[in-house]
């Protein structure tokens, strides 16, 4: 078992089950922070100037900064939305009772004061299609406190899993949050060895639940994507997912199951230690 740096938060006082409508929302509300990096955050090929960073000791999300320093902070416990600058918090909103539009609104004219330019530039929804949102793409959030508690403890606790991971392996890309998926991962790059001549990578990440599994899962998955009849035997917890990708998967039961932060710990730290070494051998030879 890889050593973590910090206290695990135990996992399941909320039921992996019940997580959904709330993540859900959470996911949706992450996208103001989207809308801001798009908006003032320098492009970058890989998309990645829209990507979150996990700020852990807040258990929050903040965008990348401007280059006047601006950067937006989503709490996830509290759903409250910051402009900071530097290490000064701007303004705050809490968006319980308000929608996305009103947050975006309200961060766009938060720029436009710290600038002194009255209203800053609108803010817009990024392009990628998304999960429905369980009430409507007008209605006020009204996510379940104790819920959003649980999945910042979920992504605390993934995080102390790939952190140790990004700062030990020298392919290992930075931890973010792609909006998109709204799944926390690192990837590991490896310059050379495809059969065009291309990197190989591999990718270990939580994500918070989608149309493949509604709960929380770690997955491990590499490209070019392997197939299914190369794959090695994986020992449980965790197995394979063959159906629209491939890659290893550890689902939010096989976790939740044991109820001592020891046992949680050892289920996804080594189940990560072990799925990263088989599909290494498998994508890079």
């Amino acid at each position: 078992m890889t050593d973590l740096p910090r206290s695990w938060d135990p996992l399941g006082s909320v039921p992996p089950d019940k997580l959904v409508r709330d993540r859900l929302i959470l996911h949706h509300a992450a996208q103001i922070l989207a809308s801001f990096a798009q908006g003032h955050v320098e492009a970058r090929p890989d998309d990645g100037h829209r990507s979150m960073i996990w700020l852990d000791d807040e258990r929050a999300f903040r965008t990348e900064a401007t280059k006047d320093g601006l950067y937006a902070v989503l709490r996830v416990p509290h759903l409250l939305l910051e402009l900071r600058q530097g290490d000064a918090a701007v303004d705050v909103l809490g968006l319980s009772g308000r929608s996305v539009a009103d947050g975006r609104r309200w961060l766009a004219a938060a720029v436009g004061d710290v600038r002194g330019v009255g209203d800053s530039q609108e803010l817009h929804p990024p392009e990628y299609e998304l999960p429905h949102p369980p009430d409507g793409p007008d209605a006020p959030l009204d996510a379940n406190p104790s819920v959003l508690e649980e999945l910042a403890r979920w992504y605390h606790d993934a995080f102390l899993v790939l952190d140790p991971l990004a700062a030990n392996v020298p392919e290992a890309s930075p931890i973010r949050c792609w909006p998109h998926h709204f799944d926390l991962a690192t990837l590991m790059t490896f310059p050379a060895g495809a059969p065009d001549g291309g990197a190989r990578h591999v990718g270990v990440g939580l994500s918070p639940g989608d149309e493949a599994y509604a709960h929380p899962y770690v997955y491990v998955n590499g490209w070019p994507a392997p197939s299914p009849e190369d794959l090695p035997e994986l020992a449980e917890p965790g197995r394979w997912h063959t159906t629209g990708w491939v890659g290893a998967v550890l689902e939010a039961q096989e976790v939740t199951q044991h109820s001592d932060a020891t046992a949680q710990t050892k289920t996804m730290s080594d189940y990560a230690d072990r799925a990263v070494s088989a599909m290494c051998g498998v994508v890079l030879g």
